[in-house]
């Protein structure tokens, strides 16, 4: 870039090109010329760029490595339910009917996922987490072992005649987790709490 010249000295006993092409002697002299001090010759002084580091991703006519299809280990329970490639169900979870879990998930050992509960791509549902339905949670979001997304605001057994509670006797909320969201291990979401993208809740805490 520019700047000032940098000038340098020719070295006692060698010859070199003078800035306009003229070669001096070993002086730092022109030829013919008279005396005084050693002529100089000038050079630019510019600035080396760093070379660009090179993207991420296959090389140039090389195809990526297809995504492998969903698996479900022995003893998980997924009847029902959309998985989609490269997703990982682990030993005693379960995922429920109706529920759609993304590409390249992890649903770890003793997971619940509720029906109808919709996971976005690359999440990660860690070991024993529970999921209830009807929650929604979007691409790459982290929920961690032992929590709770929960979906009823007035939780009872029983209704206030005596009866057994059953589906007519309620209406189930739930939670959201926003793109990138992360969920410590143990916490609790009480729906319908909404957490935002990239958002951390802590290990054991309560929303």
């Amino acid at each position: 870039r520019g700047g000032a010249p940098i000038m340098t000295a020719a070295a006692p006993g060698a010859a070199h090109p003078a800035a306009d092409g003229a070669a001096l002697d070993a002086t730092g002299r022109a030829p013919g010329a008279g005396g005084g001090a050693p002529r100089l010759r000038a050079m630019s002084a510019t600035r080396q760029e760093p070379t660009p580091r090179a993207t991420a991703g296959p090389p140039a006519g090389v195809a990526a490595a297809a995504v492998p299809a969903a698996r479900v280990e022995p003893g998980a329970d997924v009847d029902g339910s959309s998985l989609g490639p490269g997703t990982r169900v682990w030993h005693l979870a379960q995922v429920r009917e109706g529920a759609v879990v993304g590409a390249q998930c992890v649903i770890g050992r003793g997971a619940y996922v509720g029906a109808g509960v919709v996971v976005g791509d690359r999440c990660k549902i860690q070991n024993y987490a529970l999921v209830y339905e009807p929650a929604r949670l979007e691409d790459g979001v982290f929920v961690g072992p032992a929590a709770v997304l929960t979906n009823d605001r007035l939780p009872r057994a029983i209704t206030p005649e005596g009866g057994l509670k059953g589906a007519a006797d309620w209406s189930p909320v739930g939670v959201v987790l926003r793109h990138g969201a992360s969920v410590g291990a143990r916490a609790v979401c009480v729906a319908p709490v909404e957490v935002g993208p990239w958002a951390e809740v802590a290990a054991g805490a309560v929303l």
